[in-house]
């Protein structure tokens, strides 16, 4: 395997890691609720991090671009928020105010 193959597969993992740990922080920071709904995914105002990966798929939070990158909307944090997958789809590629 090349240097450079082998360069590109740590940056990938790397920025994985790093979108990861993102939208766990949006995550904490909206207190485990859907923006949009309220519906929530925590126990008694926090979440346990090894229940997460027991929610069927359809199920989990989701991290929403309240600006969506096509509009010219962010990865930062200011630009995101917790969502369910209802709702992230039912919004789609829309700007809502």
């Amino acid at each position: 395997m090349s240097h450079q193959v082998t360069k590109d597969i740590h940056n990938k993992s790397h920025s994985t890691r790093n979108w990861q740990n993102r939208k766990y922080r949006v995550f904490r920071r909206d207190k485990w609720k859907c923006h949009y709904c309220n519906a929530s995914w925590a126990i008694l105002g926090h979440f346990p991090v090894g229940i997460f990966w027991r929610i069927k798929p359809e199920n989990r939070p989701t991290v929403d671009h309240v600006i969506p990158k096509t509009m010219g909307g962010s990865n930062k944090h200011t630009n995101l928020v917790t969502c369910c997958s209802k709702c992230n789809t039912k919004k789609g590629n829309k700007f809502i105010i």
